[in-house]
């Protein structure tokens, strides 16, 4: 993924826009990855490693039948230096760590992590119960959408579906700031017939995008 670029501004009003239509203060978070993939550059190394060593022992036993042990040993370190190394590189890619992370454990992270957001950020301490977590990772492709418990708000799954679906036709063009627009206008679109605006409490939230990477 290339790097992103999202005008602050731009998103801080559409935030705003959203609060005046919707009784929910929304606090949107961009995150690289929620779940641990210290594994990954490790997993890709052995597997080459596995690869290299047995098409290196096939090699050169059809061609000597009388080598030296040191050139053995100092060639297999060589191939594991280099293996190693490869897996580092290659793991720094999300769809490669995508690949070696069960779909499974990747949801499950990323839905702690959007919890553990929702608190440090402090979201449950309006008023009126009105957070609203609109979490995006971007290893995972997962969205998490966390109201307040306390309200009655419903259909998050659905709508971080369709989210999910915005956000991923953009982003894979390279528009991450129209993606996260678009976002919220469809999240105003979908909650103010629900959940028009009552409350009288202000704004008690900042109307920022927050990137994490805690």
């Amino acid at each position: 993924m290339g790097k992103i670029k999202i005008d602050a501004a731009k998103i801080e009003s559409a935030i705003a826009d959203f609060e005046q239509a919707v009784d929910f203060e929304l606090v949107p978070v961009i995150a690289k990855s929620s779940t641990p993939t210290l594994h990954v550059p490790f997993v890709i190394s052995a597997l080459l490693m596995v690869f290299v060593f047995f098409g290196f022992e096939a090699y050169y036993l059809s061609q000597w039948h009388d080598w030296e042990a040191s050139m053995i040993i100092h060639v297999l370190a060589t191939l594991f230096a280099i293996t190693l190394v490869i897996g580092f590189i290659l793991a720094r890619f999300n769809v490669v760590r995508r690949l070696l992370t069960p779909a499974k454990y990747r949801h499950q992270f990323a839905q702690l992590e959007a919890e553990q957001v929702f608190l440090k950020k402090h979201l449950f301490e309006t008023k009126a119960h009105q957070g609203l977590l609109l979490f995006i990772s971007l290893m995972e492709h997962r969205i998490v959408i966390l109201p307040d418990m306390r309200s009655d708000f419903a259909d998050s799954k659905k709508i971080s579906e369709e989210i999910l679906k915005i956000l991923q036709d953009d982003f894979k063009a390279g528009s991450y700031e129209l993606g996260l627009l678009e976002a919220i206008e469809h999240l105003k679109k979908t909650l103010s017939p629900k959940y028009p605006k009552t409350s009288t409490h202000g704004n008690q939230l900042p109307n920022k995008l927050i990137w994490w990477d805690e």
